[in-house]
């Protein structure tokens, strides 16, 4: 039995292999009539924006899913149905579920429900199959968006040109120069390797400097 692929990590949209979301809105808005086309259009932009980027992440409560519009949506992996309201305000039971290989994420209003089913393909990236039905439309709204897996986030460290030098209640840098005594090795903070740079297990200022 093959192990449930990981969704977990952060994914960019890739456009020129996405459907166009505003070309399957117009296909749908055409079965309103003309006066109503405005109305169904509206409602449909709404509910189907592009995000850019998004992150999934397992947790011990269940999949968080953060799309970035409204903060991270939480729902238990079991399929069982929370209540979770729209920024706009709009209230709506949301649950999120595995599918065989797949995830599916369901979002259920008054007048209609969204399915964002989450699918690794072949080449490695992950596809969005997202799909619209309400009995105000006469056939559900579909389209494919295509993301890749974003890069790791960089590990910020202190500049080249300032030295990390400890304090009470805690440490930061100053401009080099200023102490001696304190160095960065790899990811951790250690005394440097020079005897001359600390006195009596403590620091010593560099030339110039002055101890708080």
């Amino acid at each position: 039995m093959a192990a449930a692929p990981v969704f977990d990590g952060a994914y960019i949209l890739v456009p020129e292999a996405s459907d166009t979301v505003r070309h399957a809105i117009d296909r749908a808005v055409r079965q309103f009539p003309f006066l109503l086309r405005p109305i169904a259009r509206s409602r449909l932009e709404r509910v189907n924006p592009v995000h850019a980027r998004f992150s999934i992440e397992e947790t011990a409560a269940g999949f968080r899913i953060d799309f970035g519009e409204g903060g991270p949506v939480l729902a238990p992996a079991d399929g069982s149905p929370v209540p979770w309201t729209r920024p706009d305000g709009e209230r709506l039971l949301l649950s999120v579920a595995r599918d065989g290989g797949d995830l599916v994420q369901t979002f259920v209003a008054e007048d209609g429900r969204r399915e964002n089913r989450f699918r690794f393909q072949d080449d490695g990236t992950l596809a969005l199959y997202v799909t619209i039905e309400s009995p105000r439309l006469a056939a559900p709204v579909t389209y494919r968006l295509i993301y890749r897996r974003a890069p790791p986030e960089p590990i910020e460290r202190p500049r080249a040109d300032s030295t990390a030098r400890a304090c009470r209640g805690g440490r930061h840098t100053e401009p080099a120069g200023a102490y001696e005594g304190l160095c960065w090795r790899g990811e951790s903070l250690q005394l440097a390797a020079s005897p001359a740079a600390h006195v009596g297990g403590g620091l010593r200022p560099a030339q110039g400097g002055k101890l708080p």
